[in-house]
């Protein structure tokens, strides 16, 4: 990824972190995870203090953000970095976080619509898409659709 699409993406973390303050309230615990894992760094000093299932599952994602007051998690992962939210990675994670008891908030991040399109089969149903060079809009994975005869 070039440094001007990451630099780009770093901006829009920061827009989702307000974002998600805005209507969760939190803290921003975890971020910056590049191709450079040395470039990987906690927010906030206190990983340890937090549920092990958070410190375990921010450091694995390219961004996190915790809300204590409402027990929720929300992991963002950089598409074009890490790849997309995929049904198997977001099982893996609903199994982690079931016996805290914690909600999780998964957001699949790409830079351009092009780069969402490429890969949007692949994304796992109730998990949100944001596109940074659409900041203002999220594309919502409701839970996977049941068919019903009739």
């Amino acid at each position: 990824m070039n440094n001007i699409r990451k630099r780009s993406l770093d901006e829009s973390l920061g827009m989702l972190y307000r974002q998600f303050f805005k209507e969760y309230g939190g803290i921003a615990i975890y971020g910056d995870r590049s191709e450079d894992s040395n470039l990987s760094k906690a927010f906030y000093d206190g990983l340890a203090e937090l549920p092990k299932a958070v410190s375990d599952l921010a450091g694995c994602s390219d961004a996190a953000f915790y809300s204590s007051s409402r027990k929720l998690l929300c992991l963002i992962m950089y598409a074009e970095v890490s790849g997309p939210i995929t049904e198997k990675e977001k099982i893996k994670i609903e199994e982690l976080l079931h016996p805290s008891g914690l909600a999780s908030v998964l957001i699949s991040v790409f830079s351009t619509r092009f780069e969402f399109s490429q890969v949007a089969d692949q994304i796992a149903w109730g998990t949100k898409v944001w596109i940074a060079n659409e900041p203002n809009h999220m594309i919502h994975y409701d839970d996977k659709p049941v068919m019903q005869a009739r």
